[in-house]
């Protein structure tokens, strides 16, 4: 089989308002969230998962290398093959209305009405099969990063779209992120971009990244943006304007996925080397891999009912 690049569904804490991941709430007092995984025994746990997704009622979208998409209701424990007619999900994303977006690698981009038991391929004007990147604004604006083709963007729900690359200087989008704001951030092969206007149009920003291919991004409340790269993991303070490295275990750890929790805790999974969290904005950082048995961790999800999920090279992990 050919094996697909690793694509890592990017987790963007909006606060309460974030309405398409689902209103993450507090994670309690007791242990903090990570500190043991569990691996998820079912039919999925010799598969590698690419994207991870969820929706408002807790549900779990898995996209699997070979096996399209699946489903569970109950946290994981159950899963239901979505039958999406496409080898590699790369990446999902959800609207507060509950309809459901897979990026895929061959098929284009699929939208299901009905959660994930039927599925349309919506972009059919524009003649693309390979999305890399997805995700969804305040007002459920969707907008969908391609290999080779720049950004798409819909704001009827997916039933029509048009691209949006004035400015855009790399027509290879592996990563979107948004801010509370609604600034849109995109990012392929090390070059990054920001749009304050809708995508409509984009500046190039980037100033300390590295000029190698970044695998996820992730946004906390307060704006600080982080990128893992194949080098390591970055951040920036002032809306991407400049970047700095992060010291400690992950300067030149390849950074696969990243996702923020309720606390604004940030996890980072690896190549090979499992999972790191932070607890004070990315300054330092423990490895918290106790019941991880596999350490190539290509999607985070955090859920609207607590949960932590980790998609490895084989199989669903799961954290509370």
């Amino acid at each position: 089989m050919k094996r697909v690049p690793l694509i890592s569904l990017v987790v963007i804490l909006l606060g309460l308002r974030c309405k398409d991941s689902g209103s993450l709430v507090n994670l309690g007092l007791g242990s903090v969230a990570g500190d043991n995984w569990s691996a998820i025994a079912n039919s999925l746990d010799t598969m590698e998962i690419l994207s991870l997704g969820t929706n408002q009622s807790g549900h779990v979208l898995a996209g699997v290398v070979g096996n399209g998409c699946f489903r569970s209701a109950d946290e994981g424990i159950t899963w239901v093959d979505l039958n999406v007619p496409s080898p590699a999900v790369q990446t999902i994303a959800v609207t507060s209305t509950g309809y459901i977006f897979v990026g895929t690698l061959a098929n284009g981009l699929l939208r299901s009405t009905d959660d994930g038991n039927r599925w349309t391929q919506v972009d059919t004007a524009l003649h693309y099969l390979d999305y890399r990147s997805l995700a969804i604004n305040r007002y459920n604006h969707i907008f969908a990063g391609t290999f080779s083709r720049g950004i798409s963007r819909s704001t009827d729900r997916g039933n029509s779209w048009i691209q949006i690359n004035t400015g855009l200087t790399y027509p290879s989008v592996r990563n979107l992120a948004i801010d509370v704001n609604d600034d849109l951030y995109a990012e392929g092969d090390g070059v990054m971009h920001r749009s304050t206007d809708n995508g409509d149009h984009w500046t190039t920003l980037g100033e300390g990244l590295p000029p190698a291919e970044s695998f996820s991004m992730a946004i906390n409340l307060d704006g600080t943006i982080f990128a893992g790269t194949l080098v390591g993991l970055y951040r920036s303070v002032d809306k991407g304007n400049s970047w700095e490295q992060i010291d400690g275990p992950l300067k030149g750890v390849r950074i696969l996925s990243l996702a923020i929790d309720a606390r604004q805790h940030v996890f980072a999974g690896t190549f090979g080397q499992g999972i790191f969290r932070s607890t004070d904005n990315g300054n330092s950082w423990t490895q918290v891999n106790n019941g991880l048995s596999n350490g190539y961790v290509n999607a985070l999800l955090i859920t609207s009912h607590d949960y932590i999920f980790a998609g490895t090279r084989a199989g669903i992990y799961r954290s509370r």
